[in-house]
């Protein structure tokens, strides 16, 4: 269903999506986002996501390889010529941005919700970075860590190679989704320079180029944790999977479906259910299945895309 009557969603015209980089943490020979978290591709989560937002043009932006991919087919997907890091992937989209204000999300943050969107939306400023908290005994996740004050204005942001023991501390992460202004990113992104002892241009160091030209740069700190995760590697995927079919099977309890047994069920992050269904133990649903109103799913059963009666 499309949120056109949200006046939060007016504000944003355009959205890109960083679906680049390489997969050595994988170890699978498909790039990590066409992995399938809930039976679809990790990328179509969000861009998915964004298409229930009106009138916003979806920007992938991939390598050569990928460019003409039907996954990709509903949006305009931009070759980065080389794999010179987040930066250099958002100077490769700036000349199709049409609006004042851009979304930037990276591929590997499939759960975040539409309502932090809207939070990020309505955020006032020219640049503003979400941040969440690690738990206490996920600190050494190799995420960036960021640093502001007590009135939410950013102060730094440091790669997590690059912290101190001390700094190493800070649970306060870079969830890799941000909103620019796009006039000001037009002008400042190029002065991203390679990042320390690499030969990447790194996307979170313009907003230290925001700040030093004495731009309002903000964070918008996300309570859920479970959101924010990033997909890096089989863990990760791991983690997530279970996250969302947590959420998905406890959405239809909710609705009034009954699962005998939740945890031995499988469903797709695009099945529809109707009323008065049970789900005995030990299913799995998959693809855009329809289980129709007063329907008893029996054990062992597997339905892939099918419509059940």
């Amino acid at each position: 269903m499309c949120i056109d009557t949200d006046k939060h969603y007016k504000k944003i015209t355009d959205v890109v999506i960083l679906a680049g980089g390489n997969n050595s943490r994988m170890h699978t020979e498909l790039p990590k986002f066409f992995l399938k978290l809930a039976d679809k591709p990790i990328v179509r989560h969000i861009i998915d996501k964004y298409k229930l937002i009106p009138n916003v043009k979806i920007h992938v932006v991939t390598s050569n390889k990928y460019v003409t991919h039907e996954l990709f087919s509903d949006t305009n997907t931009i070759t980065q010529p080389i794999p010179n890091g987040t930066a250099g992937a958002v100077l490769s989209a700036l000349q199709y941005l049409a609006g004042d204000t851009v979304i930037i999300q990276h591929s590997d943050v499939p759960l975040i919700s539409l309502s932090t969107i809207k939070k990020l939306i309505d955020c006032n400023a020219d640049a503003v970075v979400t941040v969440s908290s690690i738990p206490s005994d996920k600190l050494s996740i190799p995420y960036g860590r960021v640093f502001y004050d007590e009135k939410e204005s950013f102060e730094h942001i440091i790669e997590y190679k690059e912290l101190n023991d001390k700094q190493k501390l800070c649970n306060k992460f870079n969830v890799g989704l941000y909103k620019f202004n796009v006039s000001l990113l037009r002008n400042l992104l190029n002065n991203v320079k390679l990042h320390d002892g690499t030969t990447e241009l790194y996307l979170p160091d313009v907003l230290h180029i925001f700040k030093e030209n004495e731009k309002a740069v903000k964070v918008l700190y996300i309570d859920d944790y479970e959101e924010c995760i990033g997909i890096n590697n089989m863990p990760e995927l791991v983690q997530a999977e279970k996250i969302l079919q947590t959420r998905i099977i406890n959405g239809f309890i909710q609705n009034g479906v009954q699962i005998i047994l939740p945890n031995t069920v499988y469903i797709s992050v695009d099945t529809k259910v109707g009323k008065n269904v049970v789900i005995e133990p030990n299913v799995v649903i998959k693809g855009k299945s329809v289980i129709s109103d007063n329907v008893t799913i029996k054990s062992f059963s597997y339905i892939n895309g099918e419509i059940v009666k």
